[in-house]
């Protein structure tokens, strides 16, 4: 789907190293819904779309480059990068 499918809970905007995200969103429980991390472009779109998103400073994605990096998204410029994963963001 577009990203008007999407639904991003502000609670879920929390500093902590992708492992950590990912499992925060897996086990989260809201309004009885499948939660997950934003694909890169799901991220890149939303985020474009968004001023309410922006106003969060960063998020993970869940799109890996390998298994020590994986892509994060600058929520005030709009922008995707490389991050390492044991790193908080």
């Amino acid at each position: 789907g577009s990203n008007k499918d999407l639904i991003w809970s502000a609670s879920a905007l929390k500093v902590m190293k992708w492992s950590d995200a990912t499992s925060y969103c897996n086990n989260l429980m809201i309004e009885n819904l499948t939660w997950r991390l934003p694909t890169k472009n799901e991220a890149s779109q939303a985020l474009m779309a968004s001023e309410y998103l922006q106003s969060y400073g960063g998020t993970w994605t869940n799109t890996e480059l390998d298994s020590t990096t994986a892509y994060a998204a600058n929520l005030f410029n709009t922008t995707t990068f490389e991050k390492d994963k044991n790193k908080a963001y």
